[in-house]
């Protein structure tokens, strides 16, 4: 199931049970350092190559799954009500920015749809 699909998941039970004594939350980690993150993506990398791809995440770091577990006990708690339906990122950033994994600077001057041609933002 894409992310999308998830989040929409997510407000959709929000919206069902919004009188009801649940509470309904979607959290998206970035890059957090488990097993299965170190198989699937960083074991494979030279080790020059997992280094600059750790060195370009938020923080220069990957998150602890300890992070991850303390915002999930935080939000079994009564003082997280008022965000249900919150859809979390969890990623120190990488959610606002997936270009940090690949590289990409964030330069959208060279030609994109968001852009003229000589560089200029177009609303």
């Amino acid at each position: 199931m894409s992310k999308a699909a998830l989040a929409y998941l997510t407000r959709h039970l929000a919206a069902e049970l919004v009188h009801q004594p649940i509470s309904v939350f979607a959290v998206c980690p970035g890059a957090v350092d488990t097993t299965m993150f170190q198989e699937s993506t960083l074991i494979p990398l030279p080790a020059q190559q997992r280094l600059a791809f750790t060195a370009r995440l938020p923080q220069g770091r990957l998150i602890e799954p300890i992070e991850i577990a303390e915002l999930t006990w935080w939000l079994a708690t009564g003082d997280a009500r008022v965000l249900h339906g919150a859809v979390i990122d969890a990623s120190m950033g990488l959610g606002v920015h997936p270009g940090l994994i690949t590289g990409w600077d964030g330069d959208l001057r060279h030609g994109d749809l968001q852009h003229g041609e000589a560089g200029q933002r177009v609303m």
